[in-house]
């Protein structure tokens, strides 16, 4: 059966958070041996900051403690949510639930930063504390946070830059994670409009990814 297996060559397309899901599938398929596929989650877990999943799966494998290296980067992780969460307290104050009201009604960019500037004091600067937020938060797994800011900077910024395209593929693949399938589906047609139409086969990948996690993963939880 592990002839007929595609993971490797679908998962040389995604980061490692969207392989890992794959591995959990395969793994309850039982088509390899477990310590296996266990091994090649722990590989994939040290480039990411989930470091507590990593010493779970590692002392799957080994039964015993993972290196104090680990443990170190756990503390920097840590660290560097902490500094994250500090610097997004301005952030939060601004974002309010009548605020992104507001934010969801807006369809036009600039007249939305505009608007944001002169009611709530908002800096351009807090576009980028944001998405490096967004980016903490993905890496280190909580991506229902993640998420929630890349809706945000996506409203702000102007359709067809990078940061916009950037923050359309961090946005989807967030919904993926958390098997928010509607959410997914909608900004799946969002990054299609966003991506140019020389990139046709990007836009190919992401449609075969939405439609495989739905259909094989949505009864895992992740």
């Amino acid at each position: 059966m592990s002839e007929f297996d595609l993971t490797k060559k679908i998962s040389s397309f995604l980061d490692k958070h969207l392989t890992l899901p794959l591995l959990e599938y395969i793994c309850v398929k039982n088509i390899y041996d477990e310590k296996s596929i266990l091994k090649t989650k722990w590989e994939v877990l040290l480039g990411t900051s989930m470091v507590d999943y990593a010493a779970d799966t590692y002392r799957s494998i080994y039964e015993t403690e993972p290196p104090k290296g680990l443990l170190d980067k756990r503390e920097k992780v840590l660290e560097s949510i902490q500094e994250t969460e500090v610097k997004l307290k301005p952030v939060k104050v601004i974002f309010s639930q009548e605020t992104m009201k507001e934010v969801a009604q807006c369809k036009n960019a600039k007249d939305l930063l505009t608007s944001l500037e002169t009611k709530y004091n908002f800096k351009t600067e807090m576009l980028n504390d944001m998405f490096d937020a967004a980016r903490v938060f993905y890496d280190a797994g909580n991506y229902n946070l993640s998420s929630e800011y890349l809706k945000i900077v996506r409203q702000l910024v102007t359709p067809g830059t990078q940061r916009h395209l950037d923050a359309s593929w961090g946005r989807l693949a967030s919904e993926i994670l958390v098997q928010n399938w509607d959410e997914a589906l909608e900004d799946l047609e969002k990054l299609k409009d966003a991506i140019d139409c020389q990139n046709e086969d990007r836009v190919s990948i992401v449609s075969l990814f939405c439609i495989m996690f739905k259909n094989t993963l949505s009864n895992l939880c992740l």
